[in-house]
């Protein structure tokens, strides 16, 4: 699950984690889902480079597995690596079979785009 998003200035890989982290909550266990985690950053560095910032969205649904992902963020180098976390707000809006509905998604957008824009990490303005 990857989709490189351009700009004149930077690039950023953009992903999700969700299936990783119900994946690894429910059906692998905590090791199993640090270890397939660490090889997914390995994997996205392999395609996109170092230099490409990497963000994970957490807090819109189920938070299996946060703790692990932090811990994993944080042997790989964390923020100076170009691995972040967004935790957005959690969502009482819910759509099909209690994942969040349109507005939801939305109004996360609205948080990824702005965490962009104060990053500065498409190159617009904040």
């Amino acid at each position: 699950m990857k989709r490189r998003v351009k700009s004149d200035e930077a690039e950023a890989a953009v992903g999700s984690a969700a299936g990783l982290s119900f994946a690894g909550d429910r059906l692998w266990g905590e090791s199993a889902f640090a270890e397939a985690l660490t090889g997914w950053i390995a994997a996205l560095r392999q395609d996109y480079g170092t230099e490409v910032p990497i963000l994970f969205l957490t807090g819109m649904m189920n938070n299996g597995c946060r703790a692990e992902l932090l811990s994993v963020l944080s042997a790989c180098g964390g923020e100076e690596a170009g691995l972040w976390e967004l935790r957005t707000v959690e969502s009482n809006r819910f759509g099909a079979n209690g994942h969040p509905d349109l507005t939801a998604h939305t109004d996360v957008a609205a948080e990824v785009a702005a965490w962009l824009a104060r990053m500065n990490i498409l190159g617009g303005e904040a």
